[in-house]
């Protein structure tokens, strides 16, 4: 049953609903999924949901999505629109141990995350609410530490910022050390977001 407080945008073509649809699949698609059936019969939870687009859509597809912010207004606002929506980091997922199947995270945690430690952190975090075959899948892009904690003087710091092939194509390896110094076996995945260089996002599984 579809929850009369979220908008069912099968029966309604308002434009701002439209807008939402997009959005939900434009983070859909940049964590490499091919459409809404992917997410059934699983337990999900979302790192840094913001205004949730994605879990409401979910929701209107018979999925149900644990959403997650610090930030107090998206989280009222996520409240009231009937989601289940928690207060807390990514870096103090408040859940058991072994209670998800899948957590996402998109254009948060830990990419913009500005140390490796909490990069670190926020991976063993996770790992610890992952049930055994469970996954992680986060991006898009590359991790913000990989520049901001690096060993980079301040002219290469500045030159692995710039808009090009050959300065993103470093901010991936760096970001690539960072994650496979806690778990060698993430896995990085090239896919196109209609952008002018591929983008990327990463998928850490939990195997025991």
């Amino acid at each position: 049953m579809i929850n009369k407080n979220i908008p069912n945008i099968k029966n309604n073509k308002d434009p701002s609903l439209e807008k939402m649809e997009r959005k939900a699949n434009i983070i859909l698609n940049s964590l490499g999924f091919k459409s809404f059936d992917e997410l059934k019969n699983k337990k999900i939870l979302d790192i840094g949901s913001g205004d949730a687009d994605l879990a409401l859509i979910a929701k209107n597809n018979g999925i149900d999505i644990v959403c997650s912010d610090i930030d107090n207004e998206k989280f009222q606002k996520g409240v009231e629109l009937g989601l289940d929506y928690k207060w807390f980091s990514g870096y103090n997922i408040h859940a058991e141990s072994e209670s998800f199947d899948l957590v996402l995270s998109s254009g948060s945690v830990p990419m913009i995350s500005w140390k490796r430690s909490e990069v670190i952190d926020l991976l063993k975090e996770v790992k610890r609410v992952l049930k055994v075959g469970g996954e992680f899948r986060f991006g898009p892009g590359c991790l913000i530490a990989s520049v901001t904690d690096s060993n980079l003087n301040p002219a290469e710091r500045n030159a692995i910022w710039q808009p090009n092939k050959d300065a993103k194509a470093k901010r991936r390896k760096l970001s690539l050390e960072i994650l496979h110094s806690y778990d060698p076996n993430i896995v990085e995945t090239l896919i196109s977001l209609r952008t002018k260089y591929p983008s990327v996002y990463y998928t850490m599984k939990k195997d025991k």
